[in-house]
């Protein structure tokens, strides 16, 4: 690189540092921490686009594929502080080399292991007494809004907020938690009457799956966690 240009490039990295402070001494490092937080756990899964047309439009490699997903827990200190909320996320991976539809709704994540409700649950081990969400089923067909595509080699994650959660449980009894996410999948969803009467589909069905199986459950790495502040 020659002499002008690394004065440039110097000019350029004093412009931008001026600009940062200029903004606020916090604004650096909040923006690195969300960058650095968004390229491990991806972008928030609500935010994935809705799945279009099932009936041709699906991946493949994605139907093919052995062991498409996966799953893990990210989960911070537990708060000391009633009114600090405790935050969990499940990230979910794409393994597979296609765009895989995932069954998902921000408000129907089960916080109990219900062999007849799928979608994503987490599971705490021992039961903490937190409110659980709205349970999914006897559903074999799925809206569109509840697909969501995650392309291939991707990942996203569902944030789990629970307010108020160091006043609900009590730490002297239970001062260690075990968390595991889970993802189910009942059957990879039939496609609405009007779209299997039109005859032009290609694909059978919409194309959910947690594993190469039609119906299956995957499980995330079990993450343990003190509840009891330390001291």
């Amino acid at each position: 690189m020659s002499s002008w240009n690394q004065r440039k490039l110097l000019f350029l990295y004093l412009f931008f540092g001026l600009v940062l402070l200029a903004i606020g001494p916090s604004f650096a490092p909040q923006t690195l921490g969300n960058f650095l937080r968004v390229a491990r756990d991806g972008v928030p899964c609500e935010w994935l686009h809705p799945a279009v047309d099932p009936t041709t439009r699906q991946s493949l490699l994605a139907r093919q594929a052995a062991e498409p997903l996966d799953l893990r827990v990210r989960v911070g200190r537990f708060p000391a502080a009633a009114e600090t909320p405790w935050v969990v996320r499940i990230v979910v991976i794409n393994r597979s080399a296609g765009t895989m539809p995932i069954l998902h709704q921000p408000d129907q994540i089960l916080l109990s292991d219900d062999p007849e409700s799928g979608g994503f649950g987490l599971l705490f081990r021992p039961p903490l007494p937190l409110q659980n969400f709205a349970s999914r089923t006897g559903q074999t067909s799925y809206p569109l809004a509840d697909l969501r595509l995650l392309g291939a080699k991707q990942r996203c994650h569902i944030e789990l907020e629970f307010p108020s959660a160091a006043a609900i449980i009590d730490s002297e009894s239970v001062p260690v938690v075990t968390l595991q996410a889970y993802y189910r999948v009942l059957e990879p969803g039939s496609h609405p009457e009007t779209e299997r009467d039109a005859g032009q589909g290609i694909f059978p069905d919409q194309g959910l799956r947690a594993t190469a199986e039609d119906a299956g459950v995957i499980y995330s790495p079990q993450v343990e966690l003190e509840l009891k502040p330390p001291g």
